[in-house]
């Protein structure tokens, strides 16, 4: 392998709690380019159990540099309050948590924020729209990002 075609090493980890499939599959190559993994999670105790357990110097796993959780598939905010104060606190094992909503639901935006998430973003966009489009008209496709996220699941320590 040349040094252009080289994928470079993770400088971090990205962490994403939803089941969305086509989420995933549009925010993976945005965050791969530049030199992040996303870890996917299908829970808020996963999710939990990840952050709390960030590792050492030398744990073999790039440090979690931002947790993103999208409240289309976990609407109650409440239950990252601790995400949220551990990161606002300034402990310095948590990352800052951002929360991916409805663009016109503002008690969603409110709780984000009353929680602690460093900020709240819309989830809908022109990429997730795409991929959603694309998936509609290709089956396959979705059956592909599944099996991309089976494999995600695993290297993160999620097997099962």
């Amino acid at each position: 392998m040349n040094a252009q075609t080289q994928v470079p090493s993770a400088r971090g980890s990205v962490l994403l709690l939803s089941t969305d499939v086509a989420l995933v599959a549009a925010m993976d190559p945005h965050f791969t380019g530049f030199g992040l993994d996303l870890a996917v999670f299908d829970t808020p105790a996963q999710l939990g159990r990840r952050v709390q357990d960030q590792g050492g110097p030398g744990g073999g796993r790039p440090p979690s540099l931002l947790v993103l959780v999208d409240l289309l598939a976990f609407p109650h905010v409440e239950a990252f309050a601790s995400l949220g104060a551990d990161a606002r606190a300034g402990h310095p094992a948590r990352p800052p948590l951002v929360c991916l909503g409805q663009p016109e639901n503002l008690r969603q935006r409110l709780a984000s924020l009353r929680v602690g998430a460093a900020a709240w973003l819309p989830r809908v966009g022109a990429t997730v729209k795409a991929v959603q489009n694309s998936r509609q008209q290709n089956g396959p496709q979705k059956a592909s990002a599944e099996r991309w996220r089976g494999k995600n699941r695993v290297a993160a320590g999620h097997a099962g």
